[in-house]
């Protein structure tokens, strides 16, 4: 598996090398009238189609990476891109069980992006992907008596660090000729390390003050291979430049 992370980064090298040259050339001989090169900027429109038109219930998206950016090169038609996602969240239960979880998504990619008709356009791409999650749990029961009090602290915290890569088809919708509509399919292998820690902390003090602390913690890890296919539900906004 090593051995085919570091192929794909080569690949992935030789070919950036590549258009750079190319790009490198066009500006030597290119007309400067017409675009080397296109930027797409694309943000994930769900939330907001979904306030827009009012929907009750849409397809769960699985897609992480929230704002996607594409360098196309024109002659060869080349495409780089990259994606990025991150979420925090917190929240509190009755029981007083705090929860927190933090989400990092990353990818770098390069393929071909064609331009196929005036409204259409059609792109693939071998992706590596980076990801880092976290679940925090934490809570405090107290138990007390007239004349002793008992007190125990808990928190788990599981991490997670998936490295992996795949293959993702990409559809382009022009609503303008700088503003369009896309979506996106992806097939991808994920190898995930996780990393699982359980802390308890017992605090009892007698009817004389005198407290008596007990720590108990565990550890354990595991690893573990995914194959996952994203459905084309993720919708993104795209500014073209």
């Amino acid at each position: 598996m090593r051995k085919s992370f570091l192929l794909m980064a080569a690949v992935l090298c030789s070919i950036v090398a590549t258009a750079q040259s190319e790009s490198s050339g066009d500006g030597e001989t290119g007309d400067p009238s017409e675009n080397n090169v296109d930027h797409f900027v694309g943000v994930q429109a769900n939330p907001l189609l979904r306030q827009v038109l009012s929907l009750a219930t849409t397809p769960t998206v699985q897609n992480p990476y929230l704002i996607n950016y594409t360098l196309r090169f024109n002659e060869s038609n080349l495409a780089l891109s990259a994606g990025v996602g991150f979420s925090r969240s917190t929240s509190e239960n009755d029981d007083n069980l705090e929860t927190e979880l933090s989400q990092l998504d990353l990818r770098v990619g390069v393929g071909q992006q064609f331009r196929v008709s005036k409204l259409l356009e059609l792109g693939y791409s071998l992706d590596f992907n980076f990801g880092n999650r976290n679940v925090e749990t934490s809570t405090v029961q107290v138990i007390e008596t007239p004349t002793t009090t008992d007190s125990t602290y808990t928190r788990t915290t599981n991490k997670n660090e998936l490295l992996g890569g795949g293959l993702r088809a990409n559809i382009l919708f022009y609503i303008t000729p700088k503003i369009l509509l896309g979506t996106e399919a992806s097939y991808n292998f994920a190898h995930i390390e996780s990393n699982f820690n359980l802390l308890r902390v017992v605090t009892f003090t007698n009817e004389n003050g005198t407290e008596e602390l007990k720590r108990f913690e565990d550890e354990s890890s595991e690893t573990r291979e995914n194959f996952d296919f994203t459905l084309p539900v993720s919708i993104f906004l795209i500014i073209k430049f």
